[in-house]
């Protein structure tokens, strides 16, 4: 469960700065238009399998980043209800 955690935090954080600079993609050249869609997997396993080194050799600090997620689990039975009445109130304003 850490290293899952950490991964999908990891990602996350990736996606926000990744996209605050898309559009520096219309900026790249061709070479760097077919390195980034094989290094972006390439990239994410060298991420998995860093995290299972890591919380391979610190158990402590896989203790602490699973104790972490579990009481981070609660924000989940407040965030699904807000978004799904977000998404109805977005649909009853789009269609009425």
């Amino acid at each position: 469960m850490a290293q899952g955690s950490s991964v999908a935090a990891i990602v996350s954080i990736g996606a926000v700065f990744a996209q605050r600079k898309i559009g520096l993609i219309y900026n790249l050249d061709h070479m760097a238009l077919i390195v980034f869609p094989i290094a972006i997997p390439l990239l994410f396993l060298l991420l998995i399998f860093s995290s299972y080194l890591i919380f391979n050799k610190f158990r402590i600090l896989a203790r602490w980043v699973n104790a972490l997620a579990e009481r981070m689990t609660v924000f989940t039975f407040v965030y699904i209800p807000l978004s799904i009445i977000g998404l109805v109130v977005v649909l009853v304003r789009n269609l009425f």
